[in-house]
């Protein structure tokens, strides 16, 4: 006849790790179909120093507690109770067997967990769980209440005090000075879980005779125990009550009261007044606690979950989509298209986060910034036309010509003033700062949500991401992330400003990134200063707004018009982004065991600059275009002539004496 509770245990049958020796090597041990063991089946495998495995039957629970002493304590608890149970010394702690509770408090099997007297222990039930039998090869390991004969018979149920709990609290935490609140949070945080306060209390007695090196009396701990349960009731009555809101009328009441909207893009929004705001979590809890406060409810963590799930449920707007052929000012609205103004009106449709900070005045004029833009760009019209350009294509609803523009020059040059009447025709609100780094940090995309221009005054010396910066400025779909919240596909609205004394670099093997920027060169060095400058011209942005508004016509209907000055720029611009990639194109190839020193590679690249025409660049601007272009490339050092000089390792430099 065979044992299907019994399975065969590795033991110290060659092998002296203790974990292996508790590996089962029954196969199928844990499956309904496992045949198990004979009497000689596990006399054989005892008599060649195995160890046998109890497979612990359903409607058994087994608590491990792997720590000698507290397993002590817990041992005398039990001795003084009535309950009839098994347990086993082990060498690391005790094991205690009971039968297990009803199906509605199982306990499921499960390590490191808190017992209601704080105990941590494993739990190993019915069904899957198996635990070591004492025998005479397992030292340290024998039985201290029951045998194996007892393996079969009915135990008591696994009392309260050895339930699982949900909690953070420990033992240590109970000592002098911290015991009546100890007992006051550990009380209450019973209650919360369901225990009765007969069971709560005799917790809390076990802990206060075991485990307190100074015990309450038994008075002072009833006193708490009891404040515990009548705070627990208070609480539980609030929690009733807030449960017994009707979350989906209230947050529709909400909702309706702030004209609330939930989106993916910019989370909740609500209207104030002449223009949508984006609404921080903060504000979202005010607006929750308020309804609470009015309602005299408590402002509890459920209650702020239970409304936020209704609030993003139903103020969901699949796409909140800007009307951009209208503009709002402080005093109206404006439509682009017809010239048509709406004095002292807003309109909520047309989902504007931004309030140009200044009035429309159709008969503004800006004769001071005017002024500015000839002394500027030395009389050129053609400059002046193009700057004009630039900031009425702002106000463009997207970016047909898929340009970012570059404000270039030293300093000194006026590019300041004219960025200073760029950024003071928006308000702080519509504008991000990204720099060309800064598109290929994970988390800062998401920031050109909802903008209408992103300016940045960097000094570009490292290379974007070519192909992300085209998507932008085209205004494709990608993949915005946000810190400790979904992504979301962000469609770039914004137009790219940027204000520097250097061309960027682009990465690009084709001009076709070098293209999408239009230059304005700064070339001359103003002389004359006019510290009140920027106010001044603060008080002509109604007018400035209107000579922006002639550049957004003129795009409109005929595209950006023509700047000698700008192509020029544009061709050096090209130039610098391309020269070292043509020549690394022309004069290298990737060959692998091949190695060039960084000396012969220089000798082709002055060559090639000074043949056609270049500025000559440094080696290191050429190396990162190496790296660029053939993934295998590895910079190290190599002996020539008695000294370790450096080159490219899988480089090989193309027929020699080969010129363009």
């Amino acid at each position: 006849m065979r044992d299907n509770s019994r399975i065969l245990l590795r033991g110290y049958i060659g092998n002296n790790d203790y974990q292996k020796a508790k590996a089962p090597i029954s196969k199928g041990w844990n499956s309904n179909d496992y045949e198990g063991l004979t009497k000689n089946n596990i006399k054989s495998h005892l008599d060649d120093g195995g160890w046998i495995g109890w497979r612990v039957p359903l409607g058994k629970i087994v608590v491990d507690i792997d720590d000698t002493d507290m397993g002590k304590v817990l041992y005398e608890v039990l001795q003084n109770t009535d309950l009839k149970y098994m347990a086993i010394k082990t060498p690391r702690g005790y094991q205690f067997i009971f039968n297990a509770p009803p199906q509605s408090k199982k306990i499921k099997g499960s390590v490191k967990e808190n017992t209601a007297l704080l105990v941590k222990v494993d739990y190993r039930a019915g069904g899957k769980n198996q635990i070591v039998l004492p025998s005479e090869n397992t030292d340290g390991r024998y039985w201290i209440e029951g045998n194996e004969e007892y393996l079969t018979q009915e135990l008591s149920e696994i009392p309260y005090f050895l339930y699982p709990i949900k909690a953070n609290g420990q033992l240590s935490d109970l000592e002098c000075g911290n015991r009546n609140n100890f007992f006051f949070e550990h009380a209450r945080r019973l209650f919360g879980q369901g225990f009765s306060e007969e069971e709560v209390m005799e917790i809390c007695c076990i802990q206060n005779e075991y485990f307190s090196s100074e015990p309450l009396e038994l008075e002072e701990l009833e006193t708490i125990v009891s404040s515990a349960n009548s705070y627990h009731e208070k609480e539980d009555k609030k929690k009733k009550k807030s449960e017994a809101v009707d979350y989906t009328a209230a947050s529709k009441e909400i909702i309706e009261c702030f004209n609330l909207k939930y989106t993916d893009e910019f989370g909740f929004v609500y209207w104030d007044k002449t223009h949508w705001e984006i609404a921080h979590d903060k504000h979202i809890d005010s607006l929750i606690m308020k309804f609470a406060i009015d309602n005299r409810l408590s402002f509890t963590v459920g209650l702020q979950k239970n409304f936020l799930l209704n609030l993003k449920t139903l103020a969901f707007v699949p796409k909140f989509e800007t009307n951009y052929r209208q503009i709002s000012f402080k005093n109206g609205t404006l439509c682009l298209d017809t010239g048509d103004f709406f004095e002292g009106m807003f309109f909520v449709g047309n989902n504007h986060f931004h309030v140009m900070p200044y009035n429309y005045d159709l008969n503004a004029d800006c004769l001071k910034y005017k002024k500015v833009l000839d002394y500027v760009f030395e009389g050129d019209s053609e400059r002046i036309a193009l700057t004009q350009e630039m900031l009425g294509y702002i106000f463009m609803d997207s970016n047909p010509y898929e340009v970012a523009f570059l404000l270039y020059g030293d300093g000194g040059t006026g590019k300041s003033t004219v960025s200073r009447v760029l950024n003071g025709l928006l308000p702080k609100t519509a504008i991000s700062h990204l720099s060309l780094a800064d598109l290929n940090s994970e988390f800062k995309l998401a920031s050109l949500s909802g903008k209408l221009l992103n300016y940045s005054t960097e000094q570009p010396s490292s290379t974007t991401d070519s192909e992300l910066f085209k998507s932008l400025v085209s205004g494709e779909s990608v993949e915005a992330n946000r810190k400790y919240k979904d992504s979301f596909p962000l469609e770039n609205k914004a137009k790219f400003v940027f204000c520097s004394n250097h061309l960027p670099k682009t990465g690009d093997k084709s001009e076709g990134t070098s293209r999408r920027w239009i230059i304005i060169p700064f070339n001359q060095k103003v002389e004359e200063r006019n510290v009140n400058i920027h106010s001044e011209l603060a008080e002509e942005m109604s007018g400035i707004f209107n000579f922006a508004l002639e550049g957004y016509r003129r795009v409109k209907s005929k595209g950006f018009s023509e700047s000698e000055q700008s192509e020029l720029a544009q061709k050096e611009f090209i130039e610098e982004n391309n020269k070292t990639v043509i020549f690394c194109s022309e004069y290298l190839t990737e060959c692998e065991g091949s190695f060039e020193y960084n000396e012969d590679i220089y000798k082709y690249v002055k060559e090639f600059m000074e043949e056609n025409g270049y500025k000559n660049v440094s080696m290191v601007t050429v190396g990162r275009t190496i790296k660029k272009l053939f993934p295998k490339a590895e910079q190290c050092k190599k002996q020539k002539g008695g000294v370790r000089k450096h080159g490219w390792k899988n480089i090989k430099i193309l027929a020699e004496g080969t010129h363009f």
